[in-house]
């Protein structure tokens, strides 16, 4: 199942200057996981050691944020795509 990742300017440098890229996964979680294997530098950009989204970061499967849904058990299908945006915070 292909699913696109959208990757924001500021990390596209971790992905050889790539706007987007088209990965393979069943769930959020799944897509992270195979970028690994061609980008890992982005990865270690996207997603802890242990996995967890970073902090600083929002990722939304089409329009629906990740975080208030299902995390990396978001499932994705075939023509989705994964959109990578920086959390603001402040007042």
């Amino acid at each position: 199942m292909a699913v696109v990742l959208r990757i924001p300017a500021h990390l596209r440098v971790s992905a050889d200057g790539l706007d987007r890229i088209e990965l393979q996964g069943g769930t959020l979680g799944e897509v992270l996981g195979h970028l690994g294997d061609r980008h890992s530098d982005l990865r270690a950009q996207l997603v802890d050691d242990v996995g967890r989204p970073r902090r600083c970061l929002r990722l939304y499967v089409n329009d629906d944020d990740a975080a208030t849904g299902h995390g990396l058990d978001t499932p994705v299908r075939d023509g989705d795509e994964i959109t990578v945006l920086l959390a603001l915070a402040g007042g």
